[in-house]
């Protein structure tokens, strides 16, 4: 695999900043970018920008383009010339996977988005409210980012990663208190990630080197760590569901010195040890939330 090369000038804002930005505009724009090469920002500001009496309002692109920059998967020219970064990094995974990992890839306080995933791993819960999940970052003592966090921060990664498959946001627009995050991802995350390492990855027929590296490379799976590292809810629920379904195999061996523990939906632990990837269902529960709509015009 290419080395992920970080970008020293790009915008230095944080993350949790762009509030407004949403992974539907920021997938148009790359996809764009990846079937045209590179491709002037009026050229981006006129296809995806809304129509004034008087030209285009772009601030959403703007801001999308300022955003991709941040996580190095765009630079853009003294000329204002817009062109992939990284593009050969994981190159045959979807977009979402991709955003996932250039936002895990990023140091010092940049780090924190991210971080908000291992807050919640940690949490062992299959949901949470949005004030919960808060209330865990502000008292996580294991990073320190000098800054000050607010429910804006977890609403900003919430609605990023809900539509990227990393995560569910239950929005009551009408009671924020009631807002929840379901820590699950999609099986189409899941199940695209483990086909790839079981292809890719050394020794890729090990569960535990196979979540090993999802939980360094893209986004946390784990509980806990020492010992057997222990699967953490939400995920066990979505990988038992891929099994069930007969989209992987899992084996157990008493024997096998690499394993991860599994709880079953009953808690019931299990160490697995291997895995096998099985065809890919063509069903809804396996595409990406962003492809869905676009996927049932197809059918």
């Amino acid at each position: 695999m290419t080395d992920f090369k970080h970008n020293n000038d790009k915008p230095s804002a944080l993350l949790t900043g762009y509030s407004t930005v949403r992974g539907a505009e920021l997938k148009a724009i790359y996809k764009t970018l990846e079937s045209q090469g590179e491709v002037p920002v009026s050229t981006l500001e006129k296809r995806f920008g809304r129509p004034m009496t008087s030209g285009y309002e772009t601030e959403h692109i703007d801001q999308s383009l300022k955003f991709l920059r941040a996580i190095d998967m765009v630079d853009v020219s003294a000329q204002n010339v817009v062109s992939l970064s990284n593009e050969d990094v994981y190159s045959s995974l979807s977009f979402e996977a991709r955003v996932l990992h250039h936002v895990r890839k990023q140091p010092g306080k940049q780090y924190h988005l991210t971080y908000i995933f291992d807050v919640l791993a940690k949490q062992n819960c299959r949901r949470v409210t949005e004030e919960n999940l808060l209330e865990a970052v502000k008292a996580d003592s294991d990073r320190s980012f000098d800054l000050t966090w607010r429910g804006e921060k977890i609403r900003m990664w919430a609605n990023l990663f809900d539509p990227l498959g990393a995560i569910s946001y239950v929005n009551d627009a009408t009671d924020l208190d009631e807002n929840e995050i379901i820590a699950s991802p999609t099986r189409a995350l899941m199940y695209e990630l483990l086909a790839w390492y079981a292809e890719n990855g050394e020794d890729s027929k090990r569960f535990a080197r196979a979540l090993k590296w999802i939980d360094e490379e893209f986004m946390p799976v784990f509980a806990d760590r020492p010992g057997v590292p222990k699967l953490a809810a939400g995920v066990a629920d979505v990988l038992n569901d891929i099994e069930m379904e007969g989209a992987i195999s899992l084996q157990t061996m008493s024997d096998a010195g690499i394993v991860a523990s599994l709880p079953r939906s009953n808690g019931a632990p299990r160490n697995v040890a291997t895995y096998t990837v099985e065809s890919l269902p063509d069903r809804p529960a396996y595409w990406y939330p962003l492809d869905r709509n676009e996927r049932r015009l197809r059918t």
